[in-house]
């Protein structure tokens, strides 16, 4: 198989800018497409309806620490870390906690929470299905009673986070442990933090879809989400104080503020999880471009023009010189062949005779059929002149023809077209 010669560097630097260049595009336009802002606003609302049950619970889980510490020296030392951390005092001296919970309260807050969280996990599948679009679907089964197992196990990770983290951070202060301990100490406890929200966003990037994404790719934009959904907060926190919500709203404007807040997250959050599926389709929004805009120009045997897709010739292209037969007639093999530059002539053999089916140049596909209608060579292709040729295989066809329907309509013409030639030829040959 004649490759294309590697490219010198600021070549395949210019061709990876090119496809992430071509991610940013699909990311953008698939984003507005799926109006990916209401299902983010949708996640926000339901986690705001969330926060009443969570706090109960957290309240809750308060008054059990505080029972804890009255016979255990490690539940006095998480209890003033969580004062500490909270400002539990502060809280009650203005009334916000009460001084008592009745016990039915952790149960009702527990049961609440599970109902509104089914709603966050429900809003989170629907975006996912109009991002990654695949057919199909979940069990009745699995989609009902997920929630009540990932809920309580996320809801567990994220309290002993929050109660480690506060541990930690009660006991790194510079006055018990010294400036360089304390130093580690933080460093060491963000690091889990971020480790823990990367385990799952990842989770979810990588679960969620019906056709779940490559685990590494799905990890690395995962990353990039984590870092994306901590810096968000930050800036708008600064950008947008909570005190000049307050002041345009008056009360209800800290609660604005919050959910502007989660809005900006989940944002971030649906914009990164389009970008993961825009990266595993970059190659074929690439030749999806290529063909359409192929189809649409004048082309002649020097090729496709000043601006082809360069990563996609690197990845697919080959190279055949005059002559060369790429495709012979009989033989078995389902690759199909899109002529980037060059011209090749396609023969069929009818009752010992050979005859010329077409001529093809840039911007045509030839070997299409074996795969399509499941047969071996239909006709041979030879190379008139020095060709390059992207090979494309089954597989990548058949995605190819599924993501693009004016794709798929124009092959099915080419197709059709071909066939009824080599009816022609067969009824010319009879005569």
């Amino acid at each position: 198989m004649p490759v294309l010669p590697l490219p010198a560097s600021p070549a395949r630097y210019h061709a990876r800018l090119q496809q992430l260049a071509e991610v940013a595009l699909t990311t953008g336009k698939l984003f507005v497409r799926n109006q990916l802002a209401n299902h983010a606003a949708a996640a926000a609302l339901y986690f705001l309806l969330s926060l009443a049950p969570l706090l109960a619970l957290v309240l809750y889980s308060v008054h059990w620490i505080e029972l804890w510490a009255l016979n255990s020296r490690l539940g006095s030392m998480l209890l003033a870390a969580v004062y500490d951390r909270f400002r539990i005092v502060d809280l009650r001296s203005l009334g916000l906690i009460p001084n008592h919970l009745p016990e039915s309260l952790g149960w009702v807050g527990a049961i609440t929470l599970l109902l509104s969280s089914r709603g966050i996990l429900s809003t989170l599948q629907s975006a996912f299905r109009v991002i990654f679009p695949e057919p199909g679907k979940r069990g009745v089964i699995l989609s009902w009673f997920l929630p009540l197992i990932l809920l309580p196990l996320v809801l567990g990770a994220t309290v002993a986070t929050v109660l480690s983290n506060s541990l930690l951070q009660f006991f790194a202060q510079p006055e018990l442990l010294g400036a360089q301990r304390s130093l580690v100490i933080q460093i060491l406890s963000s690091a889990f933090t971020f480790f823990l929200v990367w385990l799952l966003i990842w989770l979810c990037y990588w679960r969620l879809p019906l056709r779940p994404p490559p685990p590494r790719l799905a990890a690395a934009v995962a990353v990039l989400a984590t870092v994306s959904v901590a810096l968000v907060p930050f800036f708008f926190v600064h950008w947008a104080s909570e005190e000049k919500y307050r002041a345009l709203y008056g009360g209800p404007g800290s609660l604005i503020f919050f959910l502007v807040a989660t809005y900006l997250v989940c944002l971030a959050f649906f914009i990164w999880a389009q970008c993961l599926y825009a990266l595993t389709k970059a190659d074929v929004a690439g030749l999806e471009k290529l063909f359409l805009s192929a189809a649409g120009s004048a082309l002649g045997e020097e090729g496709l023009g000043p601006a082809p897709a360069h990563w996609l010739l690197q990845k697919y292209g080959e190279k055949h010189a005059s002559g060369s037969v790429l495709v012979r007639e009989g033989d078995a093999g389902e690759t199909a062949y899109y002529i980037y530059a060059g011209r090749v002539s396609l023969y069929h053999q009818v009752d010992g005779q050979v005859r010329l089916l077409a001529s093809l140049g840039p911007g045509e596909l030839f070997g299409e059929i074996a795969h399509l209608l499941h047969e071996k060579r239909s006709a041979t292709a030879v190379a008139d002149t020095d060709v390059i040729v992207l090979a494309l295989a089954p597989d990548l066809l058949e995605e190819l023809m599924s993501y693009s329907a004016p794709l798929s309509q124009r092959i099915i013409r080419a197709l059709s077209a071909r066939l009824m030639h080599m009816n022609e030829a067969a009824a010319a040959t009879a005569v």
